[in-house]
């Protein structure tokens, strides 16, 4: 009876560990095309496709192991893709957008809905995962920033092409885990210095802003305290994209405190 208990509960936490790695997985695929740097690479063009199938996979994968197949989410699911794809039909015959853009864009709705409805089983603990990887990549951004950016005691060991802007232009890179997106022009004057904004993996500052904000504001309103070490480290973060919208969202989060 003791070996049967032993061995469900082993079966049980190894559920648990393959679904929360299948998760992570979706959540990384869905901040790395978030416009980041590797995203906007020439020399991998293929990165963005690849990415949005591991998404789809790992989404079928935790969606087949949780068999949370019910009329009534199947249904809402599917009333909420054609909702999508007539918003995207008629916006792209208004906009004339690319085609290709449009579709990638349907599929990416269609695999974050089926997330949705068949894989997630808490908001909050998704939200919790958001922000335990936004942190990862502040940590690391702040490391680099500091000793490399602003300190030069870390030398770039490289550099990319970056396509963003529509101007081509090669970008420092620290063993491929952190950019220096915005330098010279972008680049914000303080005390005399010539400071080179934080954009960490992504293509710009105010985007490397806006995702550790929502990592922040996910660990501001789940742990309730405006000081934790996670949402310290996101702060710090924010403060070295240089962006009025992360410094707002910041003073917003201490008035609500």
């Amino acid at each position: 009876m003791q070996r049967c208990f032993i061995l469900k509960n082993k079966h049980k936490i190894k559920n648990i560990s393959v679904s929360n790695i299948l998760i992570y997985c979706f959540i990384v695929c869905m901040i790395i095309d978030f416009h980041t740097v590797w995203i906007h690479m020439p020399s991998i063009p293929w990165l963005d496709d690849f990415v949005l199938l591991i998404m789809t996979l790992t989404i079928m994968v935790s969606s087949i192991t949780k068999g949370r197949y019910v009329l009534k989410k199947i249904t809402e699911c599917f009333g909420s893709i054609l909702i999508m794809t007539a918003y995207l039909i008629l916006f792209y015959l208004i906009n004339s957008f690319n085609s290709y853009g449009s579709i990638r864009m349907l599929l990416q709705l269609i695999v974050i809905s089926i997330y949705c409805y068949f894989v997630e089983e808490s908001l909050d603990d998704t939200l919790k995962r958001f922000s335990n990887v936004v942190s990862l990549i502040a940590t690391i951004s702040l490391f680099f920033w500091v000793l490399g950016s602003l300190f030069s005691i870390i030398r770039p060991t490289g550099n990319f092409l970056l396509l963003w802007t529509g101007h081509p232009e090669y970008i420092n890179s620290y063993f491929g885990v952190y950019f220096e997106a915005q330098r010279l022009v972008s680049s914000a004057n303080f005390m005399g210095m010539t400071i080179i904004r934080n954009t960490a993996i992504f293509s710009e500052a105010p985007m490397a802003s806006f995702i550790f904000s929502l990592g922040f504001l996910f660990e501001f309103f789940d742990s309730k305290r405006f000081f934790s070490k996670k949402s310290v480290v996101l702060i710090l973060a924010i403060i070295s994209t240089f962006s009025t919208s992360g410094y707002t969202v910041v003073v917003f989060a201490f008035i609500l405190k």
